[in-house]
């Protein structure tokens, strides 16, 4: 079930996604004609009637995984519109994704489509959005910050307050420094791409921060004593979890402890 909500000036439009009976929320955001993200494809039937009635003459993308840009091909071919995406991802939206059977379960497939780099500023006739570099779940991440609002849209850098599985490309230790850089400017509400419009985002994101700053410590304590990877994983995140099996380890324990380290 499609979900439209209003918050200030900003238009959130979510869907959920599933596979064996897990249910996972996706949103996108529409401002003075620049959506921000554009979705999976396999959620084409809840987004692209959304898309076609709203005004759109730009796209920003937070970063090139599949369920962001799944339906930018479509968006562009339909509203005649130019997309942006993080500079050094530019040239590998021209051929189409390659996912793992997983993945295309749940996002579908991503279509090749043509891109442009992101500038610094996306600029609409009223907003001005600062792309600030945001690696850590993946390297070319940008977040997008409206100063003048308070609005910092972050793509997948918060997520959940405290995550327990990790893909394989992501890096906690550049996830906490790029936590700690998007606190530094001045910012309360946050536009996420999977938990949704968080009012008190300033303080969720502090909260993932201490959370992921704790576990660090503690993996380095229990390097100090000799511990192995798996020891610690054991320690910190007991029980082997579905997804692991599913995507055959790249989701994984293991991952958050390997880069804590």
């Amino acid at each position: 079930m499609a979900k439209t909500v209003e918050q200030e000036e900003v238009t959130g439009h979510s869907g959920k996604a599933s596979l064996l009976g897990y249910s996972i929320p996706v949103w996108v955001y529409l401002l003075d004609g620049l959506l921000i993200d554009a979705g999976p494809y396999s959620l084409r039937k809840h987004f692209m009637p959304f898309f076609r009635k709203s005004v759109i003459r730009q796209v920003a993308i937070t970063h090139i995984h599949e369920d962001h840009c799944g339906l930018a091909a479509s968006v562009k071919r339909e509203k005649q519109v130019p997309v942006y995406v993080p500079r050094a991802s530019s040239k590998q939206t021209y051929s189409k994704g390659e996912i793992p059977l997983y993945r295309r379960m749940i996002w579908g497939k991503r279509p090749a489509f043509e891109s442009r780099e992101m500038p610094e500023y996306m600029e609409t006739n009223r907003f001005s959005l600062r792309a600030i570099p945001s690696p850590g779940h993946y390297d070319q991440h940008v977040a997008l910050l409206e100063e003048e609002r308070g609005w910092l849209f972050t793509g997948d850098v918060y997520v959940r307050k405290n995550p327990v599985v990790a893909i394989k490309d992501e890096d906690m230790n550049v996830l906490i420094h790029t936590l700690e850089h998007l606190l530094e400017f001045d910012f309360q509400t946050v536009f996420c791409s999977h938990a949704g419009i968080l009012e008190k985002g300033r303080e969720a994101l502090s909260a993932k921060l201490e959370y992921l700053s704790e576990k660090r410590e503690m993996v380095r304590d229990m390097r100090k004593q000799g511990r192995s990877s798996r020891e610690i994983e054991q320690q910190l995140y007991p029980g082997r979890l579905p997804i692991e099996l599913i995507s055959r380890g790249e989701w994984s324990r293991r991952n958050i402890v390997n880069t804590l380290s």
